[in-house]
């Protein structure tokens, strides 16, 4: 991959993801998008609520992105500890959501977390994944802001943003 090249990547996949969502929306939907921002809860660890913020606010996307990245993750290594709270952490973020969350066992104690908007029988999936390095074998924690806590964060704002949406076909969001 060329040198420098990811953050224009990274910026279309996020573009996609949403045009793709907002482009199978109930033909209302289209009108909706000049009113005023949807706000959302995030929820940070068990228990906590902060205030409500727009979904795609950089102060909400900032928030996503720091409680992945705390240290309290470790990195969010697959089979690590961390990897396994986010995937609670995301659950809890679908449900809130009112999403139906289905979860699927990947082994070593780590799932893939589904978020699903029910719709008719074609789907459109949006998707990040929330694991990444954890720790390595000299206790070094590599946080992964931008691998890739930015996505998961994005694709966790797709939802929030989509939460009074209504959608011909059914929305998986999937986080692995």
């Amino acid at each position: 991959m060329l040198e420098g090249s990811m953050p224009g990547i990274r910026c279309l996949t996020a573009a996609i993801g949403l045009s793709v969502v907002v482009s199978c929306s109930s033909p209302g939907a289209l009108e909706r998008r000049s009113m005023p921002a949807r706000t959302s809860t995030v929820s940070n660890d068990v228990g906590s609520k902060q205030a409500p913020l727009a979904p795609f606010s950089e102060q909400s996307l900032s928030r996503d992105v720091d409680w992945l990245c705390d240290g309290k993750r470790r990195g969010r290594g697959f089979a690590q500890p961390g990897g396994a709270a986010t995937a609670n952490w995301v659950a809890r973020q679908f449900e809130e959501l009112g999403l139906e969350v289905v979860r699927q066992p990947v082994g070593s104690g780590v799932d893939n977390v589904f978020g699903i908007k029910r719709g008719d029988e074609k789907a459109v999936i949006v998707s990040a994944h929330y694991d990444h390095l954890g720790i390595d074998d000299d206790g070094i924690v590599y946080p992964g802001a931008d691998d890739n806590a930015s996505g998961l964060a994005v694709l966790l704002a797709i939802a929030r943003d989509a939460r009074e949406r209504r959608f011909t076909h059914t929305v998986i969001f999937a986080a692995f």
